[in-house]
């Protein structure tokens, strides 16, 4: 919208000076004219320019949200991760879902979606200095009948948050499968001062979750996601996870 705007008022200063302007001016009021149509433009940019440099914020948390809908895009087949969708990329998960599946099966997706939920069959790594970082931070009960999990994750290697969170229960043979994709972007100013750079101040995340999505007992891990590799990585946390 405004760049429409910027245009709009170069030919309304155009029209101005053009109806203003009559033969036979004299130099001060010709000057009288300049003067005017150059604070107008100064104004006018300066009040852009200000727009410009207050909305620069938004572009980090936005590409963040983007990322995290595109993880839910991701997952779409196998886990319901319509609150992820809705949150970064579109307001009707079941379209995206649809579209996704169908562009899959004509490869024309640039990363397959995941069709399993086994962490085993997926590329995985524990989450290290190289190429990720991040800590789950707590697990509390919500509303509903809910649970929560939150914490930070950051993608070390492309100098940017993870793109999403996943959660993994471990099954009676100790594999992880996973139950739940982080649905909410959250700022981390404490993350950002650490890291020495505002790239990572998007990097908190939250999950909810049904309380009967794991079940009872069993230990819960927590993977960043990196979207484009389709690559995971856990995370750590301050003490071992299980649902009572």
């Amino acid at each position: 919208f405004s760049l429409y705007l910027a245009v709009a008022m170069v030919a309304l200063a155009v029209i101005f000076a053009g109806q203003f302007r009559k033969p036979g001016d004299s130099a001060k009021r010709r000057m009288a004219l300049f003067a005017v149509v150059a604070f107008l433009g100064a104004s006018y940019l300066i009040l852009d320019l200000f727009c410009s440099a207050a909305s620069l914020p938004f572009f980090r948390v936005r590409s963040a949200a983007a990322r995290l809908g595109q993880s839910g895009m991701l997952f779409s087949q196998v886990l319901d991760t319509s609150r992820a969708i809705k949150t970064g990329n579109y307001p009707r998960p079941f379209f995206v879902r649809e579209n996704a599946a169908a562009l899959d099966r004509l490869h024309l997706l640039r990363t397959p979606l995941v069709r399993t939920r086994e962490i085993g069959k997926l590329r995985h790594a524990d989450a290290g200095e190289e190429m990720a970082t991040g800590w789950c931070d707590g697990l509390t009960n919500g509303n509903d009948g809910t649970r929560v999990a939150w914490g930070w994750a950051a993608l070390n290697g492309r100098h940017r948050p993870a793109d999403a969170v996943l959660l993994a229960y471990a099954d009676a043979r100790g594999e992880w499968t996973a139950f739940a994709l982080s649905d909410a972007v959250l700022d981390r100013p404490d993350v950002a001062k650490t890291f020495r750079s505002t790239e990572q101040l998007w990097s908190g995340w939250s999950a909810v979750f049904p309380r009967d999505a794991v079940p009872p007992g069993a230990e819960i891990s927590a993977w960043a996601v990196d979207a484009k590799d389709a690559k995971f990585y856990r995370l750590q946390t301050l003490q071992r996870l299980f649902n009572p």
